[in-house]
């Protein structure tokens, strides 16, 4: 291992902790959100036309789209998902079954236990992950959050002149979120 791979995980560690924060709170809010709705269905007293619903949808649309627009912005400042798969497409040998076996010294894990879990997100018997597998993934995340990021781009960041329709769904940011979620756990 160099010292160059040791820096380079160590920044991705860094970001991986950022990410995680942020992907966190996104499902939390999701569920605090939905349990609310839950509420709401499960008391026909307060079923009634309200501003204060047509805003809590309208906030929870809003400020969710946003956050997950921001995990699949590119500008190289910018602290995403994405950039952060783009840095491991870039070097996929950093991410090595010897460094990730470093991280289990010793412990109460079941034998191999460590190469297990290496091969859940390798691959079986690889060394390193495979930059096309981080294609893949970097591909699927866009693909999931495309709907969702124009959204962002067209009607909250900016109004665009154009119409965009349809608008995203809840059940659109919802799975945008939950592949976040995924990412993270990964």
């Amino acid at each position: 291992m160099s010292q160059k791979d040791d820096l380079l995980r160590e920044e991705l560690d860094g970001l991986l902790d950022i990410l995680k924060g942020e992907v966190q709170s996104l499902v939390i809010n999701r569920h605090v959100f939905w349990e609310v709705q839950d509420i709401i269905r499960s008391n026909q007293r307060i079923q009634i036309g309200s501003t204060f619903y047509d805003w809590m949808g309208s906030a929870y649309a809003s400020s969710m789209s946003i956050a997950v627009r921001r995990q699949v912005d590119e500008a190289p400042r910018s602290i995403s998902f994405i950039n952060f798969l783009t840095q491991i497409r870039s070097r996929p040998l950093v991410v090595s079954r010897a460094w990730y076996k470093s991280l289990f010294p010793g412990g109460d894990y079941p034998p191999n236990w460590a190469d297990k879990c290496f091969d859940r997100l390798a691959g079986v018997g690889q060394d390193h992950v495979r930059a096309d597998a981080v294609v893949n993934e970097i591909a699927a995340l866009k693909d999931r959050t495309a709907h969702v990021a124009k959204y962002v781009n067209k009607r909250v960041a900016h109004r665009d002149a154009h119409d965009f329709r349809p608008l995203p769904r809840f059940r659109d940011i919802d799975a945008a979120v939950e592949h976040l979620d995924r990412l993270t756990i990964r």
